[in-house]
């Protein structure tokens, strides 16, 4: 579940301010994730929106679309330390954990 809009633009969670990317790329794997020193630009990854204020926002930059890298890497239970993909959401570290 991907958190842009009809027109593939990231959006933030108030649905203002409305900025315009000059690049949205999408991430399915993270083998797939570009070396950020490669772009003129500056990039940030976006998943959800769910940032407070706009945060997630990066009008003419390049946004890495990262709502797909949804994988649980690894858990240490003795430390409670849980390591996962960025578009993991909040809900769904929940759903494994809360009993």
């Amino acid at each position: 579940m991907s958190f842009l809009s009809k027109t593939n633009q990231p959006r933030s969670w108030g649905r203002y301010p409305k900025v315009t990317p000059a690049e949205v790329q999408s991430v399915f794997w993270r083998s797939e994730l570009p070396n950020i020193a490669d772009f003129e630009q500056p990039v940030l990854p976006y998943a959800y929106g769910r940032s407070y204020g706009d945060s997630c926002l990066n009008e003419g930059g390049v946004s890495l679309d990262v709502s797909h890298l949804r994988r649980f890497i690894s858990f240490d239970e003795d430390e409670g330390l849980l390591c996962c993909e960025a578009g993991v959401s909040l809900a769904e570290i929940l759903e494994l954990i809360v009993p």
